[in-house]
């Protein structure tokens, strides 16, 4: 196998999850690494954004992430895409991180990534048929969901020449509402997550 950066082929199979090129760029030199580290095969693991990289949005939602268990009354049954099976949706927002996950295999000079989101790992769905443990993820899922999305919005850094830059928060759905600025990062997340509590449910 190669151990040459710029001699491995990518196959991203799910890139729908809000991630940034940028940010899919850092997950290309982090798998790179594995490879000229001798990894082969199968692989699931967390990673963290450098804070230049801004975050990506966490669409779940439960005891993993620091909530209460989701509620059956709370949730509603969602078909995504073309899969077959339905999720465990809540109507919340995402919300913002810098701690990611990717899943893929690494193979002779090709690398498959099935998948890069933020936040922590999560089971497959219980009726995935590739799923080996549908039991323990059936239980997992009772208690966790995802979320839909709203309201959406985007957390930018804007460089102001040599002085640096602010982190702009900008709301995708809500034109009329006015972009929040801040020059701090930490300032721009804990924003968005108070917002997204206080958002109705």
């Amino acid at each position: 196998m190669t151990t040459a950066n710029t001699n491995l082929s990518f196959n991203i199979l799910h890139a729908d999850h809000g991630i940034t090129e940028a940010q899919m760029g850092h997950v290309k030199t982090l798998v790179a690494s594995m490879v000229e580290g001798g990894h082969e095969g199968f692989f699931l693991e967390t990673f963290q954004l450098p804070e230049n990289l801004g975050t990506m949005p966490n669409g779940l939602y439960g005891p993993d992430c620091g909530d209460e268990p989701q509620l059956e009354g709370d949730v509603e049954y969602v078909q995504r895409g073309d899969r077959p099976w339905a999720d465990r949706m809540v109507a919340r927002p995402f919300r913002e991180t810098r701690d990611g996950v990717m899943i893929g295999i690494i193979g002779e000079n090709e690398v498959t990534v099935f998948t890069v989101y933020g936040g922590p790992v999560a089971p497959q769905h219980p009726d995935d048929p590739s799923n080996r443990d549908p039991e323990g993820a059936r239980e997992w899922w009772s208690k966790h969901a995802l979320a839909t999305g709203v309201p959406k919005y985007s957390c930018e850094f804007w460089p102001d020449g040599e002085a640096g830059g602010v982190w702009v928060v900008r709301w995708l759905d809500h034109e009329d509402f006015d972009d929040a600025i801040f020059e701090e990062h930490r300032d721009a997340v804990a924003f968005m997550e108070k917002y997204a509590e206080e958002w109705p449910r």
